[in-house]
């Protein structure tokens, strides 16, 4: 069961982020990108668009797993105890072209400044089913599940 404060301080990160470090697998080693996202109404999954022809598309054909992590870093002014990181674990799916008007209207609603991008017919959209959610403060971990996309895994 996720606690309502620790869901509460999730949704204000993601609210006032608008970038994030994607973690994906190339072959046996790790490999990370930058990613504009938006978050879904339940903050159960997080989308990002991407071109076709990039080591992060590739890598996410052949293995479904990823990170995400956003953090707070504008705010390191405050000092190291009031910041938080949220790695977000789950799997990534290419959005259908069914759904994709649908997802590409909420990312572009966070990111105005990308509508030609997201809707560039050699970019697709994912999506990131959360499995599981860990909030990172400087001195302190807190690891949420998501059960109901945790059985999907």
């Amino acid at each position: 069961m996720i606690h309502s404060d620790s869901f509460d301080r999730i949704r204000d990160l993601f609210k006032s982020q608008k970038l994030a470090v994607l973690a994906t697998i190339n072959e046996s080693k790790p490999y990370c990108n930058l990613v504009a996202f938006v978050e879904t109404s339940d903050c159960k999954s997080l989308i990002f668009a991407t071109s076709r022809n990039t080591s992060k598309y590739r890598n996410l054909l052949k293995n479904r797993r990823v990170s995400i992590l956003i953090d707070d870093r504008p705010n390191l002014s405050s000092g190291f105890g009031n910041n938080v990181a949220v790695t977000a674990s789950g799997l990534a799916d290419e959005i259908s072209p069914e759904e994709k008007p649908y997802f590409a209207e909420l990312l572009i609603s966070k990111h105005p400044d990308l509508t030609s991008f997201v809707k560039e017919p050699d970019n697709t959209l994912f999506k990131v089913r959360i499995s599981e959610y860990i909030i990172a403060g400087f001195e302190s971990v807190e690891i949420l599940r998501l059960e109901d996309t945790a059985r999907k895994l």
